[in-house]
């Protein structure tokens, strides 16, 4: 490496021992401030605060760190812990005891919980993350337990049994608060109370849960702490963690409150002592935990489940839908806006009337009635949207339990108008001859076997002209093939301007075409027509500077009564034509049935 390259990795290598020194302090402070805030508002006598969270908070930040930085994550929580309980008046074995042990604890639970889920980010394993740093909070806090309960019994000696219970139980509670809300913090991205969150409504829980905790713990005449339970239990199940990690702190601070007051249900128990009632706020605070974290849990697996459902739906091209007995929607995606314009929330709530309109609604009524009676539909249907109409295809499936009841149908319509346009377009392009735009051969065949259909059930005449160019082969071999085409062409042309719209007029192949009238009235009519298309060829066509003279041959089939078949009539104008060409071409012959 050059002198020079050398000088820059030492700048960089200089840099980053800055940052992480920086980073170090910072935590260091952050830590000193928890550690101090803590004791001071929940310790109320003794050497153990009622509740301690900044184990949990650290564990979860820990968990989403790489494991090289745990070392200064550690060195920051121990340096933390002694200033914090410096600064809160404690002896030196009141400062180091606790401090290590909090270390011990820190990474007990980190390390078992990082060694069993390495990814604690992956939500398909958020049960066995919970599990696993449930029991991993149980050890970490027993160790430290033992070291805290230990020194203070020989330096104090005071009750080793007191202190391991009081230790233990805030410790437990802090983690199982603190560090499960951290560690959903993290999987949210850091947003516990992001912008999504309904801030006012938490809030207001918040509120009435303080309200009931002031009431609840500002009175010591009646046991009635199982109120605070039911405004803890609905903020935990409409706002999950957030609601957890509020709801306990704000328990957690009542009650320490009433405990310093010496007030409150706890004052019910005969003769209680400081100890007695700090385990049992702290068995207060773990059956709130116990009752609210599953339901947090539940509650984030079935969101996160509803979640991931609604991005896949609403990404989908088709409506899905779900439609309950009464014909109201309970769910619909976002395709609905995209195509009827309706969001989901002016879909949800109301009936297949209302979003689809009358019109609609009453050409799907049966098939959604046939649906809510267990049977499967699939059926395709027009639709009016603000975007013009469209044709859908509907598919809906009976929602059964498991014992056959029908609950509703789910509905998924897809938009079809595309395909059907497409498939016109190869309809089109299969009954049209790609040369002339004239029909083709099939074309031809299906609207004579309607034709022959329609004048035999009506008793109503029929005719059929079938036409050759006379001495194409010689325009080919004269001119080339690119001079014939366009002679098909122009004699397509002027066929199609010899008769009605209503008329079919078709190239069945080379030089031969076909008209077929749609209503013949009597044989005069061939006449007419025959003489409109031969003095229609008598004008010489020009092509580059090249004038070509045309003519045509043609034969005409009639039938007067309507009782002939398709076949028969092509044979009979058959016959026609060969004897328009015996009688010397450009000329035509009718045969009559």
């Amino acid at each position: 490496m050059t002198p020079r390259g050398a000088w820059i990795s030492e700048q960089f290598a200089s840099a980053g021992i800055a940052r992480s020194s920086a980073w170090v302090v910072l935590l260091t402070i952050a830590v000193g401030m928890a550690t101090w805030l803590v004791l001071a508002l929940t310790r109320i006598d003794g050497y153990v605060p009622a509740l301690w969270p900044v184990n949990g908070l650290l564990v979860g930040v820990m968990l989403f760190r790489p494991a090289r930085q745990w070392p200064w994550i550690l060195l920051a929580a121990f340096l933390g812990n002694v200033l914090g309980r410096w600064a809160a008046g404690d002896s030196a074995v009141l400062v180091t005891a606790p401090s290590l042990a909090n270390i011990v604890e820190i990474l007990v639970v980190a390390g078992l919980t990082r060694q069993r889920v390495p990814n604690p980010a992956d939500l398909s394993r958020l049960r066995e993350l919970a599990g696993t740093a449930a029991l991993a909070t149980l050890l970490g806090s027993l160790l430290s337990a033992l070291i805290v309960s230990t020194s203070v019994w020989f330096m104090h000696r005071d009750s080793f049994q007191m202190t391991w219970l009081t230790w233990f139980g805030a410790h437990v509670l802090g983690m199982a608060v603190f560090g499960t809300s951290m560690v959903i913090a993290n999987i949210q991205r850091r947003r516990l109370f992001d912008d999504s969150v309904r801030r006012s409504a938490l809030a207001a829980e918040t509120l009435l849960l303080v309200g009931t905790c002031v009431l609840v713990f500002g009175q010591d005449r009646y046991p009635v702490l199982f109120l605070v339970f039911l405004p803890l239990l609905s903020i935990a199940y409409r706002h999950q963690f957030r609601g957890v990690l509020l709801g306990i702190v704000a328990i957690a601070v009542a009650g320490t409150t009433a405990l310093m007051l010496e007030t409150g249900p706890f004052q019910l128990v005969n003769q209680p002592s400081l100890e007695e009632r700090i385990l049992l706020l702290q068995t207060f605070l773990g059956a709130g935990c116990l009752i609210t974290i599953p339901v947090a849990l539940a509650v984030t697996e079935r969101t996160r489940g509803a979640r991931a459902l609604r991005a896949v739906t609403d990404n989908m091209p088709a409506l899905i839908a779900h439609i309950d007995p009464r014909e109201r929607y309970t769910f619909a995606n976002a395709h609905y806006d995209r195509l009827l314009g309706k969001e989901p929330g002016q879909v949800v709530g109301h009936t297949v009337r209302e979003v689809r309109g009358d019109a609609a609604y009453q050409s799907v009524a049966p098939r959604l009635s046939a649906a809510l009676s267990g049977e499967e539909q699939d059926f395709e249907h027009e639709d009016d949207t603000p975007s013009g109409p469209h044709h859908l295809q509907t598919r809906l499936i009976p929602d059964r339990d498991a014992k056959g009841k029908t609950h509703g149908v789910y509905a998924l319509t897809f938009d079809i108008s595309l395909l059907k346009q497409a498939q016109a377009e190869l309809e089109h392009v299969a009954r049209v001859d790609s040369l002339t735009g004239l029909g083709n051969r099939r074309l031809f065949d299906e609207r004579l076997e309607q034709t022959i259909l329609r004048v035999r059930r009506r008793r109503l005449p029929s005719m059929l002209l079938l036409l050759d160019l006379d001495r194409f082969k010689a325009i080919n071999d004269q001119h080339g093939h690119a001079t014939g085409d366009a002679v098909l062409k122009q004699f397509a042309v002027r066929l199609r301007d010899c008769v009605y719209e209503v008329d079919t007029v078709a190239r069945l192949g080379g030089d031969e075409f076909a008209i077929l009238l749609d209503d013949p009235g009597t044989g005069a009519t061939g006449d007419v027509v025959a003489r409109k298309v031969i003095a229609g060829m008598h004008r010489p066509m020009e092509f580059d500077g090249t004038r070509i003279e045309v003519a045509t041959s043609i034969g005409i089939g009639f039938c007067a009564s309507g009782r002939i078949t398709a076949q028969a009539l092509m044979d009979l104008a058959d016959r026609a034509l060969y004897a328009a060409k015996a009688a010397g071409r450009n000329t035509y012959r009718i045969l009559r049935e």
